[in-house]
């Protein structure tokens, strides 16, 4: 009896599965919105993407690996809403790495933001973020160049 699974139990596993696949097309869509369009439905997609908070980080993730300086602009900006520990990575490595100095900055004021916050896990987390980017910077290590 143990070894059989139950059609009812099969059947929600897949349903399950089938929702968390439709989350990761919305994300992506909204993504797509962000990075690519300048109109009326950003606004909307950054609303969304905030709103799922920090699942919404590996496809941010790899979407600011591969977007232009501007989409990667507003990329920055949604996780400056999302406001969590699991954001500062993301924000550090942009911060001393990005081509775009637009971007670096946007990225150490967001955690300069959060520095300067009340005492929190996200504000220790910006905190020591920003004593790595300096200790990285008087090592010599900065931005990556990127042949466009």
């Amino acid at each position: 009896m143990g070894r059989f699974v139950s059609r009812g139990a099969l059947l929600l596993c897949v349903a399950l599965g089938a929702c968390e696949g439709d989350v990761h097309k919305q994300i992506h869509g909204h993504i797509y919105v962000v990075v690519n369009r300048d109109d009326a439905l950003v606004a909307p997609a950054v609303q969304s993407l905030v709103a799922r908070q920090t699942q919404i980080l590996p496809q941010v993730e790899t979407a600011l690996h591969t977007a232009r300086p501007v989409g990667r602009l507003r990329l920055l900006e949604v996780l400056s809403r999302v406001r969590h520990t699991e954001t500062v990575p993301l924000l550090r490595h942009f911060a001393l790495f990005d081509a775009d100095p637009r971007v670096r900055t946007l990225a150490e004021s967001t955690l300069k933001t959060w520095q300067a916050s009340e005492a929190s896990p996200l504000a220790t987390a910006a905190d020591v973020s920003l004593r790595w980017l300096g200790a990285k910077r008087a090592l010599g290590l900065g931005p990556l160049v990127r042949e466009e």
